[in-house]
């Protein structure tokens, strides 16, 4: 079953607004940084569970791991134990997660990004096909009220053999959900 990339964005979107709550505590040397890191990463590790990106979830991991360990008063690069300014070894250890976490979050942001922009491409040319080869006209979609209707239309369309063979394309890169909230979005831009 192919993920639904509007969701998996919706989960990203998330956890970036928290990161960059736990950044600005960072910058403000608020008292519970560590905690807001630590439960910053605990919902991060479940995001990625839910998206299923184990490698990604394992990276998280390692940056748990390695926050413990500056907690502990262990340099986590070169495990050497380290007898004062273990709070500043833990606030350049949550730099440094934090950094490697917008980084990852953005990477994995922009990858769904440009994979809607590119099936959104493949929405315009099969609405433009449509109206060419009038499955349906400027009128059909300003009456277009409904979710349900878009979804109705999408089926229609389909039935053309030009245009079930773009479709056939388009969801080999994303969901039909994604394709109906593409679809809708495309027509709600037409509607006069």
């Amino acid at each position: 079953m192919k993920r639904f990339f509007h969701h998996d964005l919706n989960l990203i979107d998330v956890q970036l607004k928290a990161l960059s709550a736990v950044w600005v505590k960072y910058h403000a040397k608020s008292h519970d940084l560590y905690d807001s890191t630590t439960l910053l990463m605990d919902d991060t590790i479940k995001m990625y569970q839910q998206l299923s990106k184990g490698n990604r979830e394992t990276q998280m991991n390692t940056h748990k791991a390695e926050l413990l360990t500056a907690k502990r008063g262990i340099d986590p690069i070169t495990l050497a134990k380290v007898t004062i300014h273990k709070n500043e070894l833990v606030a350049n250890t949550i730099f440094k997660i934090l950094q490697n976490m917008t980084a990852l979050l953005q990477e994995d942001e922009q990858d769904i990004r440009n994979r809607l922009t590119n099936a959104g491409e493949t929405i315009n040319q099969i609405i433009l096909t449509s109206l060419q080869q009038g499955l349906f006209n400027r009128s059909d979609i300003d009456k277009l009220s409904s979710s349900d209707q878009v979804q109705l239309l999408w089926i229609k369309i389909g039935q053309n053999e030009n245009i079930a063979l773009g479709q056939a394309q388009l969801l080999l890169n994303v969901s039909k959900y994604d394709a109906v909230v593409l679809f809708e979005e495309a027509l709600h831009s037409l509607k006069s």
